[in-house]
């Protein structure tokens, strides 16, 4: 059994695809609890619409090529596909994102874990903090709010009326 923390992001069919996000990974998580959802702009100069964002957590029996597999797949049911403009802007559409953050103490360079956006990014950084404020990451030694730069703890905007409940397992 094995602790992950998993990033969902949306900006295509959002709600729908966060409840999508959800329901496929209930089924493999134990103990699962989800963070509020939050709103953010997509990052790296890319346009597009406004993402959702939250984090899922719980134990899991999968190995990580299998829970890597099963992520992918929740992913390719929804959609996801980068488009460039005739300008040359990049566009990110993403009906599902779903990144492993941490998989137990597991540190490797492929799959990168623990994944750098721990510390890069306001909406993977917030909704971990909101589950457990004494997180730490795996190989670096120390708190992540401690980790993170002070400007990705300037709170984001919560979606008020989207809850994501992880469904007990039997």
């Amino acid at each position: 059994m094995t602790e992950v923390y998993l990033a969902l992001g949306s900006n295509i069919k959002r709600t729908a695809s966060m409840l999508h996000a959800v329901k496929r990974l209930s089924g493999v998580l134990q103990g699962a609890r989800c963070s509020r959802v939050y709103r953010s702009v997509p990052h790296n100069n890319a346009r597009g619409p406004e993402f959702y964002n939250a984090v899922i957590m719980g134990i899991t029996e999968l190995s990580l090529p299998e829970l890597f597999d099963l992520t992918k797949a929740a992913e390719a049911e929804m959609g996801r596909e980068n488009w460039t403009s005739p300008a040359g802007e990049t566009f990110f559409l993403r009906c599902l994102d779903i990144d492993i953050l941490t998989y137990g103490d597991t540190v490797s360079a492929k799959p990168e874990l623990p994944r750098s956006d721990l510390t890069r990014y306001p909406f993977v950084i917030q909704p971990v903090l909101e589950l457990e404020p004494d997180f730490r990451i795996p190989g670096r030694g120390g708190y992540l709010r401690d980790l993170a730069a002070p400007e990705c703890l300037e709170p984001l905007d919560i979606v008020p009326d989207l809850h994501l409940e992880v469904p007990s397992r039997c």
